[in-house]
């Protein structure tokens, strides 16, 4: 099967989605995963954007791998009898099922398989309790997602709960249902302290339905920091990755996040898209 590459598309840091969908096109590229378009939160998309969006999709033939809504990732949400709560006070579990409410209605719309979600940020207090409530909303976006015939995937991510190897054996040791799926990203991994070796590849084979790609290099290992920079040029070690998972037989997603900040955002997604390309063929 052909590899399917995708791309977060606000990572061109350009706000007119058709001038990436035309250079997206032009380029062969065939998906997109959608978190920004025209400045707005893809779940908050009115009818006439909406209808805006499917239009330049379908005229440039493009498909939505994805939508990124950023599902769960917020603080926890505290207890039934004093839950924490947005500026227009409304309790913030209400409001995140309501936004998942909305991305799975944008995924159908756009014929989108996956949903993004998160761990909420990581806390150093009631950490065993915000697990918990973590979990029993998964399960909740989880059934909304089946219901409509879409998959939710949980990105490991170096800032929330689940973000190490064994916070991601732990999720899916509690979550069992064929649309929750692990979201892998290997940059975040190695920005959490865990590379993808050949223990942790056993590990995430059988529940990743959809791969992330951006790369980093390690500034410092006490304390740990790590900066991104162009796929191949860092220390993620994607050519051992794309090796094992394509012998595995994944026929998913490869989703360029580029994530190197807004100057020269354009030419590094673009650089990014390449360098996949070569990795992939």
């Amino acid at each position: 099967m052909k590899d399917r590459i995708s791309v977060l598309t606000d990572e061109f840091g350009e706000p007119d989605f058709e001038k990436v969908a035309v250079w997206l096109a032009a380029q062969g590229f065939e998906n997109v995963e959608l978190r920004g378009v025209w400045i707005k939160s893809v779940f908050n998309l009115d009818e006439f954007d909406m209808q805006e969006l499917k239009s330049i999709l379908k005229e440039h033939g493009l498909s939505v791998s994805s939508i990124s809504g950023g599902l769960l990732k917020v603080p926890w949400w505290g207890p039934p009898d004093e839950p924490e709560k947005m500026k227009d006070g409304t309790p913030v579990r209400e409001y995140q099922m309501r936004m998942a409410n909305n991305c799975i209605e944008a995924a159908v719309a756009l014929g989108a398989p996956y949903v993004r979600a998160f761990g909420f940020h990581k806390m150093a207090i009631m950490a065993d309790e915000a697990w918990e409530d973590w979990i029993e909303g998964v399960k909740e976006i989880t059934r909304k997602a089946e219901a409509k015939g879409k998959t939710i995937i949980i990105e490991n991510e170096h800032g929330c709960m689940m973000s190490t190897v064994a916070s991601i054996k732990k999720a899916f040791n509690a979550v069992h249902s064929s649309h929750c799926k692990l979201l892998l990203d290997p940059g975040n991994l190695l920005a959490a302290g865990d590379y993808v070796t050949d223990e942790v590849f056993d590990l995430v084979k059988d529940i990743t339905a959809y791969i992330h790609v951006k790369d980093a290099t390690v500034q410092s290992k006490q304390p740990w920091k790590t900066e991104w920079c162009i796929i191949g040029d860092g220390e993620v070690g994607w050519l051992d990755i794309i090796k094992r998972f394509k012998a595995h037989g994944y026929n998913s997603y490869w989703s360029v996040e580029t994530h190197m900040g807004k100057k020269g955002a354009w030419d590094n997604t673009v650089r990014d898209l390449n360098a996949l390309k070569i990795l992939l063929a």
